[in-house]
């Protein structure tokens, strides 16, 4: 069977619950399945994405491994055809203390249509937690035929608890640096090249009571080419996103968390210079703890 007809029959995932509930002592699976609607796009009319994770830890050790696959309907002209990418991702922790963890991540990536197909991006981080307290430094350096970008990641997050509520704030910092990116290698026809620098900066909002979940946050400010998602994201197309917004509400059940979330995205499409697109995205999300 295939990697896609296995996605297909997998149950359906969520992205980000809840960061503290989410240092599993043994095993995690996370599916999901996430539709988007496109609105003024000139490439795409819509897109699904399955994705399938396996988290185990061992001790100080812990292995992430995901595979996703995104059907993407497209307009036809200009495009030749329907786009298939299939993203899978590897990501290796250790913890040197309680307080002190580093990580290494790998993602490469297969698109029938983009430029950007068999580009590989690579990850660094050290996560410091003390107390209330956690701070996460992350480098990736994303490696196409034509270009590359170097991207730092700053996240402080926050938790505080209310009786029996449990909050967490995350405050994000994204930097992006382009080299010898052009426009004209998603379209030989592109009128101009975009900037090589990018600051994006988000906040992410939680609160977890009696079993049931809550979220918001978003992201501000330009970015092109970013790794988002704790690194198992990556927008490898040529869109400059300038504004996300999101929501999330959930469900722990016994050892099931199960998840739903909506963003709404507002984006670029460069290479033709097609401005004003927007991106509804509404995700399912089950998470199964052992």
């Amino acid at each position: 069977m295939s990697k896609r007809y296995l996605l297909l029959v997998l149950p359906i995932l969520a992205l980000e619950a809840h960061d503290y509930h989410n240092d599993n002592k043994n095993m995690m699976i996370k599916s999901s399945f996430t539709y988007s609607d496109f609105k003024n796009s000139k490439q795409k009319n819509s897109a699904k994405v399955y994705s399938l994770l396996l988290n185990t830890k061992i001790k100080k050790h812990k292995i992430e491994i995901q595979n996703s696959y995104s059907a993407v309907d497209t307009i036809k002209p200009p495009l030749k055809k329907d786009l298939q990418i299939n993203k899978t991702f590897l990501r290796y922790s250790y913890d040197f203390s309680k307080e002190n963890s580093i990580n290494l991540s790998y993602m490469h990536i297969v698109d029938n249509l983009a430029p950007t197909d068999g580009g590989n991006i690579f990850g660094i981080g050290y996560l410091y937690r003390k107390n209330s307290f956690r701070v996460s430094l992350n480098r990736y350096r994303s490696e196409y035929d034509d270009f590359t970008a170097d991207q730092s990641d700053v996240n402080i997050q926050y938790h505080k608890e209310f009786g029996k509520i449990k909050t967490d704030i995350n405050l994000i910092a994204k930097y992006i640096s382009l080299n010898d990116y052009s426009n004209r290698i998603f379209n030989t026809k592109a009128p101009t090249t975009p900037d090589d620098e990018y600051l994006t900066m988000g906040v992410k909002l939680h609160a977890f009571y009696d079993g049931y979940h809550i979220g918001f946050g978003g992201f501000g400010g330009d970015r092109l080419f970013a790794v988002m998602g704790d690194g198992l994201i990556v927008q490898h197309h040529a869109m400059k996103f300038n504004k996300t917004y999101f929501a999330t509400v959930g469900k722990k059940i016994n050892n099931y968390n199960i998840i739903l979330k909506y963003v709404y995205q507002e984006a670029d499409e460069l290479p033709q210079n097609n401005f004003g697109v927007e991106m509804d995205s509404l995700s399912l999300n089950i998470n199964y703890k052992f």
